[in-house]
């Protein structure tokens, strides 16, 4: 029951890891032939899927999004994009028996655009990929003023359909724009594990530079200027995000790395990489009791502590935002809120510093 949650009380991933695990449990048939599974859980957005055929071997089980269910880019069967295997179910917020209210997660009355876009790539085998653009409720395409435009990635494993699945960033948006603490804005979510991991994600950088923003450009009535974009990403977008953040840094104004650090060979930020994020904005965050907080993933990268100690050292002016959470939904869809409504299209978080 909900009145099982106490204050300080935080959901995890089941361990708390890098991985994506999943608490599996048996559901129960009932007299009518009905399965189900019930889960005392608190306010906020839960993912779920069903295992089909998993009695015997759950290593031969074939997990499959709920059919009543189905993600928002699944219809009648056709997929449009990448598939999602994950379903989504929304606990309300209850005074009583509820200490977080994640009201902010739920679909808001006047609610933004999602579609899905196949567009050409030579770097890529087949040829083309996917990306997701919301657009915001009352988006006018002949606006005086262009929208700002917010290039959000998602993480390892994962597709262009993630953050308007598993993170409800359409619903976060919509409600945050409704509450009058950003602005409208339009978001896109581009499909960026299918790209080599090597020279830290060099042809998927310029992907995004030479292929997608100048077609959302022509698409949508978006600024064109710099200082109207932001990228933000978690987990391995994180380290996408910060392959722009040391290399292109000319690309965005506003930089997002959530639970994320850069690669081992990156031992210093020079003084000309230093000089190239002077009046952009970077926030580095990530949950407390995350993995990869002060000793990073392995031999891929290093943590968040370890970015925040270099690039202050290089002069950089950083946003540091640490909220209770570890490597999951629950904590990215906070941070999303928190870049959004700390970092992105603001003022810079203070002035000049000397180090």
């Amino acid at each position: 029951m909900p009145q099982n949650w106490q204050p300080g009380d935080f959901p995890l991933s089941h361990p708390n890891s890098t991985s994506p695990n999943w608490p599996i449990e048996e559901m129960k048939k009932d007299k009518n032939g009905t399965w189900s599974y019930t889960i005392p859980l608190p306010t906020g957005v839960f993912s779920y899927q069903f295992y089909v055929n998993a009695s015997e071997d759950l290593s031969k089980a074939v997990p499959v999004s709920d059919p009543n269910n189905k993600p928002w880019n699944e219809n009648t069967g056709k997929v449009v994009g990448s598939k999602q295997l994950s379903s989504q179910v929304y606990v309300p917020y209850d005074a009583v028996y509820q200490y977080e209210d994640n009201r902010f997660m739920a679909p808001a009355s006047k609610k933004g655009t999602l579609e899905s876009i196949t567009y050409d790539t030579a770097r890529l085998k087949d040829g083309k990929n996917y990306l997701v653009v919301y657009t915001p409720y009352g988006y006018d395409n002949s606006r005086t003023k262009p929208y700002p435009t917010l290039y959000l990635s998602h993480g390892g494993g994962g597709n262009e359909t993630d953050w308007t699945t598993q993170g409800v960033a359409q619903n976060i948006i919509d409600n945050l724009i409704a509450a009058g603490k950003i602005e409208p804005m339009v978001v896109v979510m581009p499909n960026l594990g299918v790209y080599p991991a090597d020279n830290f994600r060099e042809d998927l950088d310029l992907d995004v530079i030479e292929q997608i923003i100048p077609l959302i450009e022509r698409r949508y009535n978006v600024s064109h200027l710099v200082e109207d974009r932001a990228f933000a990403g978690l987990s391995m977008g994180g380290m996408i995000t910060d392959s722009f953040v040391i290399k292109h840094t000319d690309a965005f104004k506003y930089y997002g790395v959530m639970s994320a650090g850069l690669p081992p060979d990156i031992t210093v930020i020079t003084k000309e990489q230093g000089l190239a994020l002077k009046g952009k904005a970077v926030m580095i965050a990530v949950g407390w009791q995350d993995p990869i907080m002060a000793m990073g993933f392995g031999k891929i990268q290093t943590g968040p502590m370890k970015e925040i100690q270099m690039l202050t050292q290089a002069g950089v002016t950083i946003v540091p935002d640490f909220i209770n959470g570890g490597h999951n939904w629950a904590t990215w869809r906070l941070l999303l809120i928190d870049f959004l409504t700390k970092t992105a299209f603001r003022p810079l978080p203070y002035p000049d510093w000397t180090f």
